[in-house]
């Protein structure tokens, strides 16, 4: 990281070392990071309350 600062993101576990991730349960900017270079959606690792369900 340019800023010298390093985060460890577990995806399977939702966990990222900023501490971002557990707190809003929304993907932090690290694990955005880490589902570009994976190419994988970060969606799915949204919590259910932020989503929007058919009524």
């Amino acid at each position: 990281m340019p800023s010298g600062l390093e985060f460890a993101v577990n995806l399977h576990l939702q966990h990222c070392d900023c501490g971002e991730f557990q707190v809003d349960r929304i993907p932090c900017r690290h694990v955005f990071a880490c589902c570009a270079n994976q190419r994988l959606d970060w969606k799915q690792y949204v919590h259910e309350v932020y989503t929007m369900g058919e009524i």
